[in-house]
């Protein structure tokens, strides 16, 4: 009868799976959802102009 007492240190398990089941059946909606949000508010933004370079040709290290 005890082995069907769970742990305390047990139950991350049980909520990763609840968690996992969850992602799985709700998660194109929510996105689908957020990234609608974000095109009408620009809440999530980053900055496609920059470039960044990596040219150690110019640089002397004597």
């Amino acid at each position: 009868m005890t082995s069907a007492l769970f742990n305390i240190n047990d139950t991350w398990i049980i909520y990763g799976c609840i968690t996992l089941v969850l992602l799985t059946a709700f998660g194109s909606k929510v996105w689908h959802k957020v990234n609608k949000l974000n095109s009408k508010y620009h809440i999530i933004t980053w900055d496609n102009n920059t470039i960044y370079t990596q040219d150690d040709e110019d640089e002397d290290y004597e």
